[in-house]
């Protein structure tokens, strides 16, 4: 009888051990297979559509563009004036060259600022300015970009700075013979860097001066005759002839002459 009883106790511990682990088992699976803290729950697959906020309003369709403006000219010392309606905008490079303090700066300040300064500052290098000039019986807007350089002609970098110009203003100082007889080493320098001739206007700077000029109206005249150019008496000081003068070579450059 004593081992019968002592088979059946260890019988029932081993049942009994069998069913806690087959239930940690159980528990553990379970475990593994809920989501995380934190992790989202599957939804229900939605059986309907979601209706629109009611916050939401329609697009709206694009905004119509607006016409095409005429195009505008502007140099950094001007405002802007937009090209007037039949007029062709043409953009033009122009050498400023000539000895130096012959009034080149001068000249190039009174034609963009309006505003003249009797202190002579030497260029260095080369300025560049710009400004646009319109001309009515042309129909054209022009804009020139004027590169003022300094008045050394044995200087290599006024080639690089020639290069590509399509007009050149030439100037001379009217008290001052020398600047005037050096007129054609400069174009001859030009030309040698462009290969061919381009518009060109010859300024005798200075004019108030009259009581020391040394050259006048006849040999400015015959100068720019040799050339097919035109040519002013010019002063940076009361602004005589200078819009004349860029308007002038605006007019020929456009026209190609």
């Amino acid at each position: 009888m004593v081992v019968d009883v002592l088979v059946y106790l260890v019988l029932a511990l081993v049942v009994a051990i069998v069913a806690v682990l087959v239930g940690v088992a159980i528990v553990m699976r379970r475990r593994s297979r809920a989501p995380g803290p934190g992790a989202p729950s599957a939804a229900p697959q939605a059986t309907e559509r979601a209706a629109p906020a009611a916050s939401a309003r329609p697009a709206e369709p694009p905004a119509a563009k607006t016409a095409t403006e005429p195009a505008a000219i502007q140099g950094p010392e001007e405002m802007a004036h937009p090209v007037p309606l039949g007029f062709t905008a043409y953009s033009k490079k122009v050498a400023l060259i000539g000895d130096g303090g012959v009034g080149k700066t001068s000249l190039i300040n009174r034609f963009v600022k309006g505003q003249f300064d009797d202190k002579y500052i030497h260029t260095i290098g080369t300025n560049v300015k710009k400004k646009s000039v319109l001309l009515h019986d042309e129909k054209a807007a022009a804009t020139l970009m004027v590169w003022d350089m300094q008045g050394q002609r044995n200087d290599p970098s006024i080639l690089t700075h020639m290069f590509h110009s399509e007009g050149a203003i030439i100037v001379c100082d009217v008290t001052r013979d020398e600047t005037f007889n050096n007129m054609p080493e400069w174009i001859a320098l030009l030309e040698k860097e462009l290969g061919r001739r381009v518009p060109m206007v010859f300024l005798g700077n200075k004019a108030d001066l009259e009581e020391q000029a040394v050259i006048g109206q006849t040999q400015l005249q015959y100068m720019a005759s040799r050339y097919g150019a035109s040519w002013h008496l010019t002063s940076a000081k009361t602004g005589q002839n200078v819009e004349e003068s860029f308007t002038e070579l605006a007019r020929r450059m456009v026209a190609g002459k």
